[in-house]
């Protein structure tokens, strides 16, 4: 409905050209209060950066409470039983990655790995359909929807490569791939990484965290059970 509205007082020619197509339909359309749609994208922007923020920071909490991650990573606030360190680690690589990089660059490439990651999940449950076929499940959605949707990322997987080929999509996945070279000895197989434990002391430290069972709300004092170390809230 957005682009039929778009199409009654713009040309194509002037939507593909329009920096911001929004800002530009806003003021031909409503002229003073035109304000108001670069206002409201803003507002939605913001809002959606936050609910990003918390998701992806529970996922880096659930990788380390998997034993994917440093140990540190799955412990939570002791005063707001939030996953701060993994919240601090994400606002890090954010900084980083914008600091690196234009803002431009970094939405494409994200929005490329995005949809790479959506097509493995939904072809995951197809895998799941075949294999695990009389698992119980919570919660099922009809076989057609992963099938559709896992076309549907594989196709905008391949536009964008065959459109506007770049190298950087190559350094992407090659990057995603990276994370095999750390899994298989240390996750695998398990060999141990000296200095972790440093880590997560300085981590429970300086972020006054503990891990998620231990946390006592109503007390002065949450202990840990791997670091018995009182830490005063």
């Amino acid at each position: 409905m957005a682009n039929v509205a778009y199409l009654t007082v713009m040309t194509p020619l002037e939507i593909l050209t329009s920096n911001a197509v929004a800002v530009t339909f806003a003021n031909r359309v409503l002229g003073v209060m035109a304000w108001i749609v670069p206002f409201s994208v803003a507002c939605s922007t913001f809002g959606g950066a936050t609910g990003s923020s918390f998701s992806a920071a529970r996922v880096f909490h659930a990788s380390a409470r998997q034993g994917h991650m440093v140990k540190a990573f799955s412990y939570i606030s002791i005063s707001r039983s939030t996953p701060f360190p993994p919240i601090l680690l994400q606002a890090s690589i954010a900084l980083l990655m914008i600091a690196v990089g234009g803002i431009t660059s970094l939405i494409d490439y994200m929005s490329f790995i995005t949809w790479f990651f959506l097509a493995l999940s939904f072809m995951s449950v197809l895998v799941f359909r075949i294999t695990k076929k009389d698992e119980p499940r919570p919660y099922r959605v009809p076989t057609a929807l992963p099938i559709l949707m896992f076309l549907v990322a594989i196709t905008l997987l391949i536009l964008p490569i065959v459109l506007k080929p770049q190298l950087q999509f190559l350094y992407a996945v090659l990057t995603v791939f990276t994370g095999v070279f750390f899994y298989v000895p240390f996750i695998h197989y398990r060999k141990p990484v000296y200095g972790l434990d440093l880590f997560s002391r300085l981590m429970i430290s300086c972020c006054r965290i503990a891990p998620p069972e231990t946390v006592v709300r109503n007390e002065k004092v949450a202990v840990t059970s791997e670091y018995p170390i009182p830490i005063k809230v």
